[in-house]
């Protein structure tokens, strides 16, 4: 009898914590091999390219390129006049609906987190990030089961599973 696998998780990348995973050679090269084994998805949306496109280090921005190229890019789960992509964006459904609203504030840097927030909520398991207002209102939110990591829990969840495939 053969046994089904699992589907490997789905975590989504802030770009604002991609300067510390490009610091940090150890843990981007295990993320990348866990990519390559199957063990992992990196999960990313137009926003996250867009706030790539809009870096204005050219360095940093193709550094940046280059961890996301890794990514698999993921419809947003929620329409947004001015922020959104008609030709990638989804009308979301009430529980991203519901995320979207308990994450976004007026300003449109705040609809992007919240668009983030509302496609990881949908696709994904994990979302790692560093702003602690987005991370607060995620684990805040009533229904959500999405997991919300800083950078030191990626690190150990990475270091944890390389050395678990390493055997």
């Amino acid at each position: 009898m053969v046994q089904a696998m699992a589907a490997p998780p789905v975590w989504m990348l802030d770009t604002n914590i991609a300067d510390r995973l490009l610091a940090d050679t150890a843990t981007f090269e295990n993320l990348r091999r866990l990519m390559d084994q199957g063990a992992v998805r990196l999960a990313k949306t137009h926003v996250q390219d867009e706030e790539i496109a809009d870096t204005r280090s050219l360095e940093k921005r193709e550094a940046l390129a280059r961890l996301f190229s890794h990514a698999q890019r993921f419809d947003v789960a929620v329409f947004v006049l001015d922020c959104g992509n008609l030709d990638e964006d989804v009308f979301g459904g009430p529980e991203e609906d519901a995320l979207f609203d308990a994450v976004r504030k007026e300003k449109s840097k705040d609809a992007r987190d919240a668009m983030i927030a509302a496609s990881a909520g949908r696709w994904c398991q994990v979302l790692v990030t560093h702003d602690r207002r987005l991370a607060g209102k995620v684990r805040g939110h009533a229904g959500s089961d999405l997991a919300v990591w800083d950078y030191e829990r990626l690190r150990n969840e990475v270091s944890r599973m390389a050395k678990e495939i390493g055997r």
